[in-house]
């Protein structure tokens, strides 16, 4: 009777052992196939929409691009939070609010604050976008709504943030941004040094800074977007 429970035993060991290897497996997998999305609010890709869409994909994070949503209850950019690991917006924004469609359709702290609790898993959204990271007496705290609901680390801009032409201003921030992100740098460092470099060439052509130095991180500044 003894050696028949230990034979037992050793089969519940061995099927609990592979089980936790097929376990490790799938998460290590998860893991490790990054991806990300691109909402932009114009008629053709601009900004981090665009510029860095070689970059992204280069670095192995499967990375595709569309116009922002155009649905009033912003549903679809809800379910982008929950496909991809990583979503980045550019397009314009107010306080507490994203324009995620031409026809006016706003992503609102408050719209946000009706959806439930952990029901989006982002681990990254950045949203270039004017004031978005301000909070408004309105429409509340967007950043600090998204991350209550489930995204690690959300990155906005508390003031208006321009650019001249397609290659600079707070495209080339951004950028400079993302690649750093790309090359292994936390999400804090990788905007500190982007702010060095972009503040520096910005001081050398006597240009003003865009509003890119107005970036907030809100959530986890060690998120890394390359984890591979």
């Amino acid at each position: 009777m003894k050696e028949k429970c230990k034979k037992h035993s050793t089969v519940l060991f061995i099927i609990i052992c592979l089980l936790s290897f097929t376990m490790g497996a799938t998460t290590a997998k998860a893991y490790v196939s990054l991806s990300a999305k691109g909402f932009y609010n114009s008629s053709l890709p601009s900004g981090i929409a665009q510029k860095s869409l070689d970059m992204i994909n280069s670095a192995g994070i499967g990375y595709t691009t569309t116009p922002c949503v155009a649905d009033s209850g912003v549903y679809i950019f809800k379910m982008a939070m929950n496909v991809y690991e990583a979503v980045f917006v550019h397009a314009h924004g107010s306080y507490g609010l994203v324009t995620l469609s031409a026809s006016g359709n706003n992503l609102y702290g408050t719209t946000v604050d009706s959806w439930t609790n952990g029901s989006i898993s982002s681990r990254l959204v950045y949203l270039s976008a004017c004031k978005s990271g301000t909070p408004s007496d309105i429409y509340g705290d967007l950043p600090a709504k998204i991350i209550s609901k489930g995204v690690g680390t959300v990155v906005s801009f508390k003031q208006i943030i321009t650019a001249s032409t397609s290659t600079n201003g707070i495209h080339r921030f951004n950028a400079l941004a993302v690649s750093n992100m790309i090359n292994g740098y936390g999400v804090a460092q990788a905007m500190s040094l982007a702010w060095i470099t972009f503040k520096a060439e910005c001081d050398a052509a006597g240009s003003s800074y865009f509003g890119a130095d107005s970036y907030r991180i809100t959530g986890y500044g060690d998120y890394m977007l390359r984890h591979t």
